[in-house]
């Protein structure tokens, strides 16, 4: 998992619904290079990052992890990432 967010954004949360199943999920943006990067379903670690998605008509809390990138200053003719 991968969102591609806004630098100036620290994070958003959502409710999707899988059938007859809702997830409440929170993505949070770290500073580049800060953390671990990753999924939690209520509190577990999800191997590969990724949420699998079960219809147990229960209500589910996940939080993604994601790192942000690099901000680039452009001087002259050189470019500076700077995490």
């Amino acid at each position: 998992m991968a969102p591609c967010l806004p630098a100036a954004w620290t994070g958003f949360s959502l409710t999707y619904r899988y059938r007859e199943t809702d997830y409440r999920i929170t993505v949070i943006q770290m500073p580049a290079g800060e953390g671990a990067a990753g999924a939690t379903v209520d509190g577990v670690a999800q191997p590969g990052g990724a949420i699998t998605l079960v219809d147990d008509r229960q209500a589910h809390v996940a939080e993604v992890r994601v790192h942000g990138r690099a901000a680039t200053a452009i001087t002259g003719d050189a470019i500076r990432l700077t995490p």
